[in-house]
């Protein structure tokens, strides 16, 4: 399975709101138990592409939950933007299907974006996992239970969809969506095209998913992994 890792020199805890302390420390999503999906659009060998359009991303996993999508014009782009330097997979309407992995409970993703309504993920039975609205008052985040949301390791507390999007506008941002609820979702998962208005323009970056609840050191641990990495704060 392949892996990435990122060795961290001493430095200061990059996760606000938590505890400043220093640390050392050497990381992979890997390292954390219960990993049933992980795309890292940074690893080129795990991306199958035709003139930059990409029909499959590879899940580090070990799961094979591959992400793919065979439409031509669906297909995201790759090596065309950058986030701190790392290739992203760039959507525009676009679509990636990904089995749904069994269990999920905690969802990281990390994505750059300035659009105004969408959604990160779904599928084809109208459920979704948090909306963002810039402007709306619509208290309905999510259709799979009843999530917490950390946002580059704070704790939000999101009123309306438009509470939502100004958190993450134009932010390099790293969201944990923790206790979500997936039973009732389809047998495929939809990345970032929910159909219009809801289908996301911008940039992803990394997804990690879990299949139990991750404790709190090792949320700090991925979100300071995201922070070095993608200059997620």
């Amino acid at each position: 399975m392949p892996t990435q890792s990122l060795t961290r020199p001493l430095t200061r805890d990059l996760t606000r709101g938590m505890t400043e302390r220093f640390f050392s420390d050497s990381f992979s999503p890997a390292d954390i138990s219960g990993l049933v999906l992980w795309l890292d659009a940074s690893d080129a060998s795990t991306i199958t592409e035709t003139a930059g359009a990409v029909s499959q991303w590879d899940d580090k996993s070990g799961e094979d939950n591959h992400a793919t999508q065979t439409t031509e014009a669906l297909k995201p782009t790759t090596n065309s933007n950058t986030l701190n330097g790392r290739n992203v997979l760039t959507f525009s309407a676009d679509r990636l299907d990904v089995p749904k992995p069994s269990g999920t409970t905690d969802i990281f993703i990390v994505f750059h974006t300035t659009d105004s309504t969408y959604l990160h993920m779904s599928d084809g039975g109208g459920k979704f996992s948090l909306a963002a609205d810039d402007g709306s008052s619509d208290t309905t985040l999510s259709s799979l239970g009843t999530p917490t949301f950390k946002l580059n390791g704070i704790l939000q507390s999101f009123t309306d969809r438009n509470d939502v999007h100004d958190a993450m506008n134009n932010n390099n941002a790293c969201l944990l969506m923790k206790g979500v609820d997936i039973s009732a979702w389809t047998s495929t998962l939809n990345l970032c095209n929910f159909g219009a208005p809801f289908s996301f323009d911008g940039d992803i970056a990394e997804i990690a998913f879990y299949n139990n609840s991750i404790s709190t050191e090792n949320e700090t641990r991925f979100f300071n992994y995201a922070a070095e990495k993608w200059a997620a704060v």
